[in-house]
């Protein structure tokens, strides 16, 4: 998606967290912004309204 080019991403191991693989498991991947998170499954228009774009 070139519309995420300058967008910095994070990307976080849940597998070296017991938290956050308990929370998550299930539906890898996740992406997680100030705004909120959206669970897989999804697409990219719902990642693009997530960051605002």
């Amino acid at each position: 998606m070139p519309e995420l080019c300058h967008v910095k991403l994070d990307v976080i191991d849940i597998a070296l967290d017991d938290e956050l693989l308990s929370r998550y498991e299930r539906v890898i991947p996740v992406v997680r912004s100030t705004s909120g998170e959206i669970l897989w499954p999804f697409n990219a228009d719902e990642v693009l309204a997530l960051l605002g774009r």
